[in-house]
């Protein structure tokens, strides 16, 4: 009998907030040969002390910083630009 990997779906409303809240329990199935997919639900263009970085520029680095921790975990990355139409409100 073959059984196929869980598919895991982490849902996060920012850029790198799996890191502070999920990071271990993630690598831990990645590990055991999980396919882990995440949900971004916003481009991370908030929240900077830099009066210097720009909404576009931070959206970006955030981008990057996503895909390269997602391609070092061996994740699949895809951005989908749907969710980001969206703003969060506190």
């Amino acid at each position: 009998m073959t059984t196929k990997a869980a598919q895991i779906l982490v849902v996060i409303p920012h850029p790198d907030d799996a890191e502070f809240g999920a990071a271990g329990t993630v690598a831990r199935w990645i590990r055991k040969g999980k396919e882990v997919v995440y949900v971004v639900c916003t481009n991370g263009d908030k929240g900077t002390s830099d009066p210097e970085m720009t909404s576009a520029r931070l959206a970006k680095t955030r981008e990057k910083e996503q895909r390269s921790k997602m391609l070092a975990e061996g994740t699949d990355y895809e951005l989908t630009e749907a969710f980001y139409r969206f703003e969060l409100f506190r």
